[in-house]
């Protein structure tokens, strides 16, 4: 007797499984960020860090960046620091999120900017 099942089922028992394994690694990246906050707070106690001086800064970094970077370069600079600005902006308290994105930004103005240097070299 052979037990073949329904595509169906199988669809369903991947779709579970894939949960359950989403809330293993939800929960684990929460246990991090908890005993990094911890350990953070432990260092520094005197450190006056709340959400309201977090928030603030971000934002404050968020005007910075569109200061200096507003309308310079291409169009894929302006792409860039969008994409930080929203992922500072969607994740304020978990900025370190953020890195990837504010890795490529600096790389792509790195580049325009040896580009400019080796444009203006040229003469």
């Amino acid at each position: 007797m052979s037990t073949s099942m329904d595509p169906s089922e199988i669809d369903q028992i991947v779709n579970v499984r894939v949960a359950a394994e989403l809330r293993r690694i939800q929960e684990l990246d929460d246990e991090i960020f908890s005993r990094a906050e911890a350990q953070v707070r432990q260092e520094y106690p005197d450190s006056g860090v709340n959400s309201v001086v977090v928030e603030r800064d971000i934002e404050e970094l968020i005007g910075r960046i569109e200061r200096k970077y507003d309308n310079k370069g291409s169009a894929g600079v302006a792409e860039q620091r969008r994409a930080v600005i929203e992922c500072y902006r969607q994740n304020k308290n978990r900025t370190l999120d953020c890195w990837y994105a504010a890795f490529e930004f600096r790389e792509h103005v790195n580049k325009l900017s040896q580009e400019y240097v080796a444009g203006t070299n040229k003469s």
